[in-house]
């Protein structure tokens, strides 16, 4: 039987987490309510899945996956996250997080999600290639790494350009300098300048 551990700050939301585990047929065998108590709840378990929340006291979800995969490079972490924290999704991905969940969240989701991870299968992270296109429900998100060659560059818009067409995408933010909730709206044109010049996050509404 796997074995979670599940850290996040709110009772309720380790409740009905543990719930959703357990009737699954998942062993939880600790629960956190802090960063600092998910790395010390880690290590003490070695559990074969962790839910941590991004945003919690004493230390950040992702502050406490950069020390457990420093250690423990093999944890198999999944980010619990909300709307408005999708940017920082990429921060926890990039330092070790395998997955992430988005709230609010499905039962159906959150056991597709630990089963991909349980079999091996991770989010694609941002770090491994010059840019990468995640589907987030009704989003794409672009994630670039550093300054685009011009070959990348036209790679990239014609990734674009298809999801425009064939996803029939309209319109288009940019993610770099905005909170999630006071995005702006971009043309193609101007994203693709911005994301030439510098690593940044932009997202492209279905």
């Amino acid at each position: 039987m796997p074995t979670i551990v599940i850290a996040d700050d709110s009772f309720l939301m380790r409740k009905n987490l543990r719930t959703i585990f357990s009737q699954a047929g998942y062993d939880v065998v600790a629960e956190a309510g802090n960063g600092k108590a998910a790395v010390k709840a880690y290590k003490e378990y070695r559990p074969d899945i962790m839910t941590m929340d991004i945003t919690m006291p004493v230390m950040s979800g992702i502050d406490a996956v950069k020390e457990i995969t420093s250690e423990f490079p093999q944890a198999k972490i999944i980010m619990i996250t909300a709307l408005d924290q999708k940017h920082m999704v990429f921060q926890a991905i990039s330092n070790g997080a395998k997955h992430y969940i988005m709230k609010p969240f499905n039962i159906s989701q959150v056991l597709s999600v630990v089963k991909s991870v349980l079999e091996g299968d991770e989010t694609k992270k941002p770090t491994q290639e010059p840019y990468s296109v995640l589907k987030e429900e009704d989003l794409y998100i672009v994630a670039v790494k550093g300054p685009l060659e011009e070959k990348n560059l036209t790679l990239l818009q014609g990734t674009v350009q298809g999801l425009l067409l064939t996803e029939r995408c309209q319109i288009l933010f940019d993610l770099s300098e905005n909170p999630f909730d006071e995005i702006v709206a971009v043309r193609l044109e101007e994203m693709l300048r911005k994301i030439k010049g510098s690593e940044g996050h932009y997202a492209i509404r279905r």
